[in-house]
């Protein structure tokens, strides 16, 4: 979880627990799945949708913040095109 003094309004703090929450599911996939390709089976799942509604729905702040504390979902999306759109 982000631990920096930031002030966060409780939308951004709901935004940061989604995509935090979406990366620990991720992980727990990956773990699970450790033996096939990321590749076929990401597609088949609705992460990469999810994480694109959450980015797009996050200000530039928060989004610097969860490329620092995430692992996985900031690659699943195109940030250079989300990042332009702001």
């Amino acid at each position: 979880m982000y631990r920096k003094r930031e002030i966060l309004n409780d939308q951004e703090k709901i935004l940061l627990s989604r995509i935090y929450k979406l990366d620990r599911q991720i992980g727990s996939f990956i773990i699970h799945h450790k033996n096939m390709s990321m590749n076929k089976l990401l597609p088949q799942t609705d992460f990469i949708k999810k994480a694109n509604i959450l980015y797009n729905e996050m200000s530039l702040k928060l989004i610097n913040i969860s490329l620092k504390e995430t692992k996985y979902t900031h690659n699943l999306v195109d940030l250079k095109k989300i990042i332009a759109s702001k």
